[in-house]
């Protein structure tokens, strides 16, 4: 793994104490954390970091609640030397992000904004190369989301969806109503990874085929 059982074991340390006992590792049980998806959905965010780009890419993470997948990123920009990420959540009850990052000495990579996703987007400037959407799973502000992620992705970026099959509690619509519009839209190429919860890929059509030549 790029992430480290030792990683992993700090990481379920940090959000839950004492959850080993005789170096066993009980965040394995399911109930407290669904690690079969956490921890490769970890994986699968730090090795696009890492590999799907020439330079070190820019990122941003909508929805960074406890600091798990923004930590993902943080390494591997860390081992690349790479530009600070954005992180964006409404909460400002982020202890335990703030407290994972100083503990694995990642802060300078980390720029974490306590506002709604929508007050971000109204004043950011910058473009990115990866986009995770992991904030509202409502239908409408997955979509909302999406929408104003793909005005500052930059030329060939990539857009995750996190909790690609989720629908809003109490309502139909939710995530997995956006994910299913994307898959059928001939403007995009996705790919949804079946892993727990599931994260869908997503890039413009018109960036992929940029590098195929013409018949």
């Amino acid at each position: 793994m790029k992430l480290t059982d030792e990683i992993f074991r700090e990481i379920c340390n940090h959000k839950n104490p004492g959850m080993f006992v005789h170096g066993e590792a009980k965040c394995w049980e399911r109930g407290w954390m669904d690690t079969a998806d956490i921890f490769l959905f970890l994986d699968v965010i730090y090795s696009i970091t890492r590999g799907s780009f020439g330079n070190p890419p820019d990122v941003l993470e909508l929805g960074t609640s406890d600091g798990t997948s923004s930590l993902a990123f943080l390494k591997a920009l860390s081992e690349m030397d790479g530009p600070p990420m954005d992180t964006v959540d409404i909460s400002n009850n982020q202890d335990l992000a703030s407290q994972m990052v100083q503990h694995f000495e990642l802060k300078r990579w980390w720029n974490n904004h306590i506002k709604t996703t929508a007050d971000f987007f109204s004043h950011n400037q910058r473009m990115y190369d990866i986009i995770l959407i992991d904030a509202d799973h409502t239908y409408k502000g997955a979509l909302s989301d999406f929408n104003n992620s793909l005005r500052f992705l930059k030329q060939d970026g990539i857009i995750m969806i996190h909790d690609a099959f989720m629908h809003s509690a109490g309502h139909e619509a939710g995530c997995g109503k956006l994910v299913h519009e994307i898959l059928k839209d001939p403007n995009y190429s996705s790919f949804v990874s079946t892993i727990p919860h599931c994260v869908l890929l997503v890039q413009r059509k018109e960036d992929i085929l940029r590098h195929f030549p013409n018949e």
